[in-house]
């Protein structure tokens, strides 16, 4: 079954986002939202228990926001990035991009690591699909900044000494949600369990060393070709 996301208006962004604390058994049971696009479209997204649905609705509508609000909305995201869905931060790198450029990039690839570590951590790897939806969000304000090769490998050796893409709380189940299981479930009326969705903390340290060996072998690539130019 297709389903399709679009940028949606709701009444108000709350910028919160549950951690999965040790009193939360991580039983989530999904929920569809339909709503009509045009005239042959449906938009259907999970939501409930501030899954994919409800985040993205929220970044939509800061999103829409006027653009001589970047500096009061990049702070507020920015200051509350360790207890929001890193898809807020997409946002904050785009808004950041009108007037801090190096900000923006750190933002960027903090946002980009923390979604991989969240998308990663999912049982059903179908989820990891939504970074490229969430990646869009960001992308006709960040692209120009990429030509910068120097600024670009500085900004992701700051994230990468920094240790930040695994210092959020958040739970990753709002990209979790955006997998076809949760599809299913949602659909049939079922709840998942904690296991059913998330993968054991265990396994969590080697998807880690994969994302620090990932962001360094990036950063060796763009040191040669600078150093090749």
């Amino acid at each position: 079954m297709l389903r399709r996301f679009a940028l949606a208006t709701v009444a108000a962004a709350s910028l919160a986002g549950p951690a999965l604390a040790q009193s939360d058994d991580g039983t989530r049971t999904p929920e569809l939202m339909h709503s009509q696009i045009g005239e042959n479209a449906v938009n259907i997204m999970i939501v409930g228990q501030d899954a994919f649905g409800d985040v993205f609705m929220e970044v939509a509508l800061l999103h829409d926001l006027p653009r001589e609000r970047d500096a009061e909305i990049a702070s507020r995201i920015w200051e509350e990035r360790n207890n929001t869905a890193p898809i807020f931060l997409m946002e904050a790198a785009r808004r950041y991009a009108s007037y801090a450029p190096e900000q923006a990039l750190y933002a960027y690839f903090l946002a980009r690591s923390r979604m991989i570590y969240d998308g990663q951590r999912c049982v059903d790897s179908s989820a990891l699909e939504a970074i490229a939806l969430v990646d869009q969000f960001a992308q006709e304000d960040i692209a120009p900044l990429m030509a910068d090769a120097e600024m670009v490998r500085a900004q992701l050796s700051e994230v990468y000494s920094s240790g930040e893409s695994f210092t959020h709380t958040t739970s990753p189940w709002w990209i979790c949600s955006s997998g076809d299981s949760a599809f299913y479930a949602a659909q049939n009326g079922a709840t998942l369990t904690r296991n059913e969705w998330l993968k054991l903390p265990n396994q969590w340290p080697p998807i880690q060393d994969t994302i620090r060996n990932n962001m360094l072998a990036n950063i060796n690539a763009l040191a040669t070709a600078i150093a090749e130019q």
